[in-house]
């Protein structure tokens, strides 16, 4: 799991929950304006693409503490199913209803 943060100060990365880089912000360049975001792609020198699968991309709009980072690592991945009790295929696994609900009667 490879997570960024980035706040006034500086750009952290952290691997598999665990702090592994710091760049001090004066050495990310910004052009001062509205800018786009790329995932997977880098938009310069040649437009380079990423190959391969990303999965479970979040964004927020503050900088994550290393504890909130480490907790989204150690969490356990949500159980797809039905989770309104009062239908007839009610999962009681389930954790992330997925729209698949058959109501009673």
């Amino acid at each position: 799991m490879l997570s960024v943060t980035r706040d006034l100060d500086s750009t952290r990365y952290f691997f598999n929950g665990s702090i592994g880089h710091t760049v001090a912000n004066g050495n990310v360049s910004s052009n001062g304006g509205p800018s786009h975001t790329w995932i997977g792609a880098r938009r310069a020198a040649g437009d380079r693409f990423f190959h391969g699968s990303i999965d479970d991309i979040g964004i927020w709009n503050r900088a994550l503490t290393e504890e909130e980072i480490l907790g989204l690592y150690n969490a356990e991945p949500p159980i797809s199913g039905c989770t309104e009790p009062s239908t007839c295929n009610f999962d009681t696994e389930a954790t992330s209803d997925d729209g698949s609900c058959i109501p009673s009667g």
